[in-house]
């Protein structure tokens, strides 16, 4: 007797994903003051407990919890 394997049982995404965050784009979160150094800094757009990392000349992408 053939065993059939069947993809979709086992596809990574069969979760339903989380609820999608907002944030503003990289570019259109306001700066901090000129000559900050690059580090996890607080969410530019009020994020509570949430921290975004300034490259050292604009925001990027990432985020993190604050513990």
């Amino acid at each position: 007797m053939a065993t059939t394997f069947h993809a979709d049982a086992y596809r990574l995404d069969a979760q339903p994903a989380p609820a999608p965050v907002t944030v503003a784009p990289a570019s259109a979160a306001p700066s901090p003051p000129p000559g900050t150094p690059a580090g996890w800094l607080p969410d530019p757009n009020g994020i509570p407990d949430t921290l975004r990392y300034w490259d050292g000349s604009a925001w990027t992408q990432h985020f993190a919890q604050r513990s």
